[in-house]
């Protein structure tokens, strides 16, 4: 007897190619090597997003016309509300025997379509933040956003879960009171090329002065990066070392927030906030360190691509990640959340202390994509095996 082709939907929501977007397209290409019928899902995908899928996997663009409307083009989250009745027809349509959600949002828009489409088709949700959950203590000084009431209504629908992080499954667990079907497959985003000197130096001027010393940050200028006390650690820390610089790569609602603050603390000269920078592996390669400041966070990609780097790297133990990622404080230094007293103390002593690089980069292997490759097709392959 022929067995029937299984069907396999992968549903991204971001319309920015970064290392996550890169390892799904691999993820599926090895999924149709291995027999399957796959096919990418998104919600007014752009040209950059469909030209990385490429020709040989199938698309589908539901409303394509979302990116010629300035505020759908700006506003993803509204886009993928407006997607949710779409997403539903798809899913009574194309029948895939699995789908693979990328990230909350696409998450919440695919269940709720589930709901609405009554569909059998099995949900797995790629999990890569912390849900902030009531009466936790860790949350305690964390805001609550609208979507972390409405996700462990809608989580209950998925049959399965892909943890970033072990501190991620643990917040899973308590959130769906369960811990079945829940495996963790790190954010295993380096490619063979983030290994290699990059073709050129940043064109900073500060990594022409062979007596300056970067840190780097990257991320999004959101409150829960918490670069406030980010800020204050370096000031502190430029205190003692003069020649020390950082640069913060990232656009936000909070930038003109911190160049206030910048310029109060009177360190413009040390500090800048640069934007979005479309290629940051340069800034890695030639930083000599990395920050990370962060109240909460998944499985932060920048700490891998950091390690990745053989950046001596200084970060929170915010739940959760980096301290996963840098095994408790073996391949860098942990410091608690908004103790910018302590992370300016662990600057200072990275600059004398330094962890050996090849030690660094022999953990970075631990992360590279090939190895996360195949940790996502046998999950999914898993669930194709159990479809009803």
């Amino acid at each position: 007897m022929i067995q029937r082709q299984k069907k396999i939907a992968i549903f991204m929501s971001s319309l920015q190619v970064g290392a996550r977007e890169r390892l799904m397209v691999k993820v599926g290409k090895e999924l149709n090597n291995q027999g399957s019928l796959v096919r990418f899902v998104f919600i007014g995908g752009n040209q950059e997003i469909k030209g990385l899928v490429g020709p040989c996997l199938s698309k589908t663009n539901l409303i394509a016309w979302a990116n010629q409307v300035p505020i759908l083009k700006k506003i993803n989250k509204l886009k993928l509300f407006i997607g949710v009745w779409p997403l539903k027809n798809f899913l009574k349509k194309e029948k895939p025997d699995v789908l693979l959600a990328v990230s909350i949002p696409p998450s919440i828009a695919i269940l709720t379509a589930k709901i609405l489409a009554n569909s059998k088709t099995k949900i797995i949700v790629r999990q890569s933040n912390v849900i902030k959950l009531a009466n936790v203590p860790e949350f305690s000084n964390v805001r609550r956003r609208p979507r972390d009431f409405i996700i462990p209504l809608l989580y209950k629908k998925a049959e399965g879960f892909i943890a970033v992080s072990e501190g991620v499954k643990s917040n899973l667990k308590l959130l769906l009171g369960r811990d079945k079907h829940i495996e963790v497959i790190y954010n295993k985003v380096l490619n063979k090329e983030w290994f290699l000197t990059p073709s050129h130096k940043p064109s900073h001027q500060w990594f022409n002065d062979e007596n300056i010393i970067v840190f780097l940050a990257v991320g999004r200028l959101v409150e829960k990066k918490d670069y406030a006390t980010m800020i204050k650690a370096f000031q502190i820390a430029s205190r003692q070392y003069a020649k020390i610089r950082l640069l913060i790569l990232g656009e936000g609602p909070q930038r003109n927030k911190l160049q206030k603050l910048i310029d109060k603390a009177q360190i413009k000269d040390k500090v800048e906030l640069l934007g979005h920078i479309q290629n940051p592996h340069p800034y890695y390669y030639y930083s000599f360190g990395y920050l990370l400041s962060s109240v909460s966070e998944g499985m932060p990609s920048s700490v891998i691509e950091a390690l990745g780097s053989a950046c001596q790297i200084i970060s929170t133990d915010c739940p959760s990640g980096p301290s996963e990622i840098l095994s408790g404080g073996e391949y860098g230094k942990i410091v608690a959340i908004k103790d910018y007293e302590t992370m300016a103390k662990s600057i200072s002593e990275s600059l004398n202390n330094t962890i050996p690089k090849s030690k660094l980069l022999e953990r970075a292997f631990d992360f590279t994509s090939e190895n996360g490759v195949k940790e996502y097709v046998s999950m999914i392959s898993k669930f194709c095996q159990t479809q009803k």
